[in-house]
């Protein structure tokens, strides 16, 4: 039956057949969903090389430059997704503010579905760390270099212990420059209000300079900055 079948099909079954698969499915925590996901990667490498012995010779390389660099410090920059299984000292982890983390698109498409997938992905990135964990926000964010916008702390951070946190503020020289001309409040509008627009569809106000608002639509992915006279309250 092997010898039918491609090298990395024989991968493939190999891990069926002694139950490892099943197993991890099984066993349904955040670590056996990192370890599958691994190993479906595993599976995906073997199929990029044309015989079984290449991949094994990669990875003899690869273990070889491993062991001479083990014991030596360095920095790992991954993604949560594929953090999942594993562990390190100390964790930083950016970007926590609305729309970011949690991901605007991931709410706009999924709902409270992927709320809580986020929610799944920020107890992944906390879990990680085993001696120091390290969350950071901004008050200020600029995108596609020019759009300056107020951002939001994550939910997620409320969510966490109090008596296991430490809060730690660092004001900028350029924060306190725009402080000066700090965002004008209006009238009608705050930070988080739902618009309506007639030809960009519905939004959220992220930030108000007067009668300018930002506002996330949901069918953009960009932060567009629209004056209030052409938005309608929902």
């Amino acid at each position: 039956m092997l010898k039918n079948q491609d090298h990395y099909e024989v991968a493939g079954s190999l891990l069926d057949d002694i139950g490892y698969t099943d197993m991890l499915k099984n066993e349904k925590t955040i670590e056996s969903e990192g370890r599958l996901e691994n190993l479906k990667k595993l599976v995906v490498d073997i199929r990029n090389r044309s015989t079984l012995n290449e991949f094994l010779d990669e990875v003899s390389l690869l273990t070889d430059v491993s062991n001479e660099s083990e014991g030596t410090e360095k920095i790992s920059i991954m993604t949560l997704h594929s953090a999942k299984g594993l562990e390190f000292d100390y964790v930083f982890l950016p970007g926590w503010e609305e729309g970011i983390f949690p991901n605007q698109r991931s709410l706009d498409e999924n709902g409270n579905k992927g709320l809580e997938e986020e929610r799944r992905l920020a107890y992944v990135g906390i879990t990680r760390a085993r001696k120091q964990l390290s969350i950071s926000f901004v008050n200020f964010r600029k995108q596609y270099n020019y759009n300056i916008y107020r951002s939001i702390p994550s939910r997620f951070l409320s969510e966490l212990p109090k008596k296991n946190c430490e809060l730690k503020l660092n004001q900028s020289l350029k924060e306190k420059r725009l402080k000066k001309i700090d965002y004008i409040k209006s009238n009608e509008f705050e930070v988080g209000t739902l618009v309506k627009h007639d030809d960009f569809g519905e939004g959220k106000v992220l930030g108000i300079n007067g009668k300018k608002l930002q506002v996330k639509f949901k069918r953009f992915e960009e932060i567009m900055n629209i004056f209030s006279d052409f938005v309608k309250k929902q």
